[in-house]
C-alpha cells in the first residue's frame, strides 16, 4: 500500500516501520525502542487491525478467524485506552501540588468506562460475571485484550501476610 493510501498517522507509520527495523536487532535494541514508542506502536497496530480502510500485508497475511479476533481484541483495548477512567487519569497531575480524583471519582469513572465496553461484541466478558477486584472486570479486560488470562499479582498481599506473620510471631 502506498503510504498516502494508508490510514495511519506519519508518527503512527514512522513508529510502525520503524519497529519493524528493530525487531531485527538484538533484544535490548528493540526493548529500548518499545519502551519509549510503545503507545505510538500499539495504536498504530490496533489502527491496521480495526479501521484501515486499505489492508497492507500487516492485515491479509492474518486468517480471517485470527483477524476477526484481534480486530475485537483491539476494540477493546481502543475503548479502553479512550474510556473514562484513563481520560481521568490523564486529567490527574500526580506529583505536580495538585490532588488525584477521590475513590468516588474512580468508581464512577469505571463504571462509565466498563458500560462503553459492554456494548463491544467482547464486552460480556469484561461486564458480566468478573472477579472480586477493586476495580471490577479490569483484569478482564486485559485478559480479553491479550487474548489469554491475565491474573492480578498477589505480592504486595502476600508480603503484607508474611510481615505480619513475622511481626505477630
Amino acid at each position: 500500500t502506498r503510504p498516502r493510501d494508508c490510514a495511519l498517522t506519519r508518527p503512527q507509520q514512522s513508529a510502525a516501520e520503524r519497529a519493524l527495523r528493530v525487531a531485527r536487532e538484538p533484544g535490548p535494541g528493540w526493548r529500548n525502542y518499545l519502551d519509549r514508542q510503545h503507545s505510538t506502536v500499539a495504536s498504530a497496530l490496533c489502527t491496521c487491525a480495526v479501521s484501515c480502510r486499505t489492508p497492507c500485508d500487516v492485515v491479509t497475511r492474518l486468517e480471517a478467524d485470527a483477524m476477526t479476533s484481534l480486530s475485537e481484541r483491539c476494540r477493546v483495548a481502543q475503548e479502553f485506552a479512550d474510556g473514562a477512567l484513563v481520560r481521568l487519569r490523564h486529567a490527574a497531575p500526580v506529583g505536580h501540588g495538585f490532588g488525584v480524583p477521590n475513590p468516588d471519582e474512580v468508581s464512577d469513572a469505571w463504571a462509565r468506562t466498563r458500560t462503553s465496553l459492554g456494548r463491544l461484541p467482547l464486552g460480556d466478558r469484561v461486564v458480566g460475571d468478573v472477579a472480586d477486584y477493586p476495580l471490577p472486570g479490569l483484569p478482564e479486560v486485559f485478559s480479553v485484550a491479550a487474548g489469554h488470562e491475565i491474573v492480578p499479582d498477589t505480592l504486595l498481599h502476600d508480603l503484607s501476610d508474611h510481615l505480619v506473620a513475622i511481626l505477630q510471631g
